[in-house]
């Protein structure tokens, strides 16, 4: 986030909240509103200054998370500040419209801010935290897309019931729909984060072939004479670093090193294949 931004949204947030408080101690409603209001322009600002809602500059990286994860950060930030304006929406159709909000709308702004964006929140960081306290990559990357689809799909099936429902109380037949789609959601999320505290093993481990996702740290340890043929090959990287990343994969490795990621690997494999037929080679 950008610095100016973080302070700015600070500022405007903590501000809007003395307001607020102040507000709703007082019954004041021009206070309440613009209290409302305040934390509304603050999260503006902070999410204005989120690097998330850029792309990201050069080739991705496994190491980094997977590319799409920053969808999640966007998506949240766009249900944060539908909240926030509905919440500001509801107390000026109350404190000065007159107007008795239905429960259901309350709780369609209550739910974009819990579950839209708290939830979809926690479920793109976790995907990202997780691989990093481990020095790991996500085990199953595959599984952030339809994750991000269910959760999205979920909360706006949800949020869109409650609301109709003021109008059509067929409405209140579809909401359990969003549920279980807001479930399946979690369930892969947990899937993925257990399979990744407890990964499976590499593909050196279990077959004796690296991938371009496979760990250098485990080839290095396993095979500790394939460091002289890499440096051979003009990889000077492992000669640089004292330590390699127990999460830097193969491919990026090569990339590093401008080397073909694929040519890389089909030439460490054939010195894995060579000297497993040759145990007595130095």
């Amino acid at each position: 986030m950008g610095f100016y931004h973080g302070l700015i949204g600070s500022y405007l947030h903590n501000g809007g909240l003395i307001v607020l408080v102040i507000g709703r101690s007082l019954e004041v409603t021009p206070a309440i509103v613009g209290g409302l209001f305040g934390i509304a322009c603050g999260a503006i600002a902070c999410v204005a200054g989120l690097r998330a809602l850029r792309g990201r500059s050069g080739p991705p990286r496994p190491e980094q998370g997977h590319p799409f994860l920053r969808r999640y950060i966007q998506l949240a930030s766009g249900w944060l500040l539908i909240s926030l304006f509905g919440f500001a929406a509801i107390a000026i159709a109350e404190g000065w419209g007159g107007v008795d909000v239905p429960h259901s709308i309350r709780g369609g702004a209550r739910h974009a801010l819990t579950v839209g964006f708290l939830l979809t929140l926690i479920l793109g960081v976790g995907q990202r935290l997780f691989p990093v306290l481990g020095h790991t990559l996500l085990a199953w990357p595959r599984l952030v897309v339809p994750t991000f689809v269910l959760i999205g799909l979920g909360n706006l099936l949800r949020v869109a019931s409650e609301v109709a429902a003021t109008w059509w109380a067929p409405a209140f037949v579809v909401m359990p729909f969003s549920a279980a789609l807001e479930l399946a959601a979690l369930s892969l999320f947990a899937a993925n984060a257990v399979r990744t505290i407890w990964p499976a093993p590499d593909p050196l481990i279990r077959n004796g072939q690296v991938t371009t996702l496979s760990r250098l740290a485990i080839l290095l340890t396993e095979h500790p004479w394939i460091e002289d043929r890499m440096m051979a090959w003009g990889m000077d990287y492992v000669r640089r670093v004292r330590q390699v990343p127990s999460e830097l994969t193969i491919g990026t490795f090569a990339v590093t090193n401008r080397f073909d990621p694929d040519q890389t690997v089909l030439r460490i494999n054939t010195e894995l294949q060579s000297r497993l037929e040759t145990p007595t080679r130095r």
